[in-house]
């Protein structure tokens, strides 16, 4: 199986035209097949991502929107905050029923600041689909997926240099200046 599509940490799949699901999704595809795929291509960004993903929503007007326009009499006298509960609960089902068929993703927390909802699920996409393979998977995308060149090196290796740079930094405000450039006048 080869997958050419845009990812997301999360597993959200995307195709040009803005139709998406999530990789569990596919997941539970191949797992209800009953057999094991020979080879396995995945080359979407972040589509072997392993570690802790946050994601901060506020779609709470699109949410509100939606409801009403499917079930006007339903949600007629219902107020925002009563909304904000009921697009919480609708979010922690979605995502539940998703992940619940897998073994390496997991949601460690759900929670609202104001109005904005915070999700934070641990993802393991590579070990997940290596219960599906009967090969190893064939997934190099950790991060962003640049003409067919994973930049997640590059942006290690850039976080490597700014956190280098701010350490040198803070080392050279600690140097007292005024007594080297005194001592180098003298001589």
């Amino acid at each position: 199986m080869v997958l050419y599509a845009h990812g997301m940490p999360i597993g959200q799949i995307s195709e040009s035209s803005e139709d998406s699901f999530n990789q569990a999704t596919l997941i539970t595809c191949v797992k209800k097949q009953d057999f094991k795929l020979a080879k396995l291509y995945l080359m979407q960004c972040y589509s072997g991502y392993q570690g802790n993903v946050s994601i901060l929503w506020n779609e709470l007007d699109k949410f509100i929107e939606t409801r009403k326009s499917k079930e006007p009499e339903k949600y007629k006298y219902m107020n925002r905050s009563e909304f904000l509960g009921e697009y919480k609960k609708a979010t922690i089902y979605y995502y539940q029923e998703i992940f619940k068929r897998l073994t390496d993703v997991e949601i460690t927390d759900i929670s609202i600041n104001g109005e904005i909802l915070s999700i934070k699920v641990r993802v393991n996409w590579k070990n997940e689909w290596s219960h599906y393979v009967v090969d190893q998977p064939n997934i190099t995308y950790q991060g962003v997926n640049v003409l067919g060149v994973d930049i997640w090196p590059l942006q290690v290796f850039c976080n490597y240099i700014s956190e280098l740079f701010t350490t040198v930094q803070d080392k050279c405000k600690q140097i007292p200046w005024s007594s080297w450039l005194n001592s180098t006048n003298k001589n």
